[in-house]
């Protein structure tokens, strides 16, 4: 009997912004901000790549990617917030000492280092979860839902459903 495991493009990032039609509730006195600088980001995506299923980077493909470099590159560029990993879709993290096993092969505890060095440099940083697009996760938990890792199956990346739950 073959095992169907599912994938999803689902992956999340968090931004808090501040929107300009929001006003204080009445009878507040509203704290003195400056305006906010606007948002220079970009996403250097360490998810695609040889080796791994649905055109995913393998495990540890881009295990010796080195913080300051890459930090010094978004500077360069001139972004002000890096959106980098936590998790990527082959399902191994890019730190070290968590819940999830690092990339195989890390060389640098690299989220930590990004974080480090882009707030040292004035920089925000976001750590962007693969929460559905997990192979690794899809193969190790029973999930149902239809579709397959193959790439060459029609509807290779789904929102996986956990055991007893209708509602997820």
């Amino acid at each position: 009997m073959t095992r169907v495991v599912v994938v999803t493009a689902l992956c999340v990032s968090v931004c808090f912004l501040r929107f300009p039609w929001a006003s204080p509730l009445e009878g507040r006195t509203p704290l003195p901000s400056k305006e906010p600088e606007p948002i220079r980001a970009f996403c250097i995506d360490f998810n695609w790549g040889p080796g791994g299923v649905n055109a995913f980077a393998g495990p540890g493909v881009w295990a010796d990617a080195c913080p300051e470099k890459h930090v010094a590159w978004y500077r360069a560029l001139g972004a002000n917030v890096i959106q980098t990993f936590a998790v990527s879709c082959n399902g191994y993290g890019w730190y070290r000492g968590g819940v999830v096993p690092p990339q195989p092969g890390l060389r640098h505890d690299f989220l930590t280092e990004v974080v480090r060095l882009g707030r040292l440099q004035g920089m925000k940083v976001m750590g962007y979860f693969c929460v559905g697009a997990n192979t690794r996760w899809g193969r190790s938990t029973a999930i149902s839902a239809m579709g397959s890792l193959e790439p060459a199956h029609p509807v290779h990346r789904q929102v996986p459903r956990l055991p007893g739950r209708s509602d997820s």
